[in-house]
Formats: C-alpha cells, sequence, structure tokens
C-alpha cells in the first residue's frame, strides 16, 4: 500500500460503521455499554463509599444517639470508636471489592 492509499484507523473504522444496519449498529452500542458498566459500576462503589465514611468520621456522636444507633447496638456497637472501626471496615471491603472487579473486567 502507498503513502497516498493509507488511511487512517479511525477513516476505517467510520467505514465499516456505515456499512452496518440500523440493527447492527443498535446491537454495537448495546454491547458497548455492556462492556462498560461493570468498570464503571464498581469505580462508582469505591468513590462513593468514602462520602459516608467521611461524615460519619466527622459526625461520630450523631451515630450513637437516634435511630442509627439501635441498629449498631443490635450487633453490639455501642460506642462512637467501635461504629468507627466498623465502618472503616466496611469501608475498606467496598474498597477491596471495587478493585477486584475493575480488575475483573480489564
Amino acid at each position: 500500500m502507498t503513502v497516498q492509499r493509507q488511511t487512517s484507523a479511525i477513516a476505517k473504522l467510520k467505514e465499516i460503521y456505515s456499512l452496518l444496519s440500523r440493527f447492527e449498529k443498535t446491537r454495537l452500542l448495546f454491547a458497548a455499554l455492556l462492556h462498560a458498566a461493570p468498570d464503571t459500576d464498581s469505580k462508582l462503589w469505591g468513590v462513593g463509599s468514602v462520602f459516608p465514611l467521611l461524615q460519619i468520621l466527622s459526625t461520630p456522636d450523631r451515630f450513637t444517639q437516634g435511630a442509627i444507633a439501635a441498629h449498631f447496638r443490635n450487633i453490639g456497637l455501642t460506642s462512637t470508636k467501635e461504629i468507627a472501626l466498623f465502618l472503616i471496615a466496611v469501608f475498606a471491603i467496598f474498597l477491596v471489592l471495587s478493585n477486584l472487579l475493575s480488575g475483573l473486567g480489564g
């Protein structure tokens, strides 16, 4: 192939895409979304678990009083230190799971 006849990879992909039927284009979009979704979800879980942890660590007394405290007491957590350590452990589990899912997705 000569230099004049070479085309970029993007141009070739556009040409191939133009040859697809509407149904095939829809299937391609669906497949791309399915491929991207697990990785995106796992990253959101990892990042999303930080905010509740920061809220709890900044106002731990709030979680030892009221309705939420009853749930912690049911599992044997009564002090702010115990609740904070439990929630840090939950955060660490979410972070590890997030990274594992991200690693499995590619």
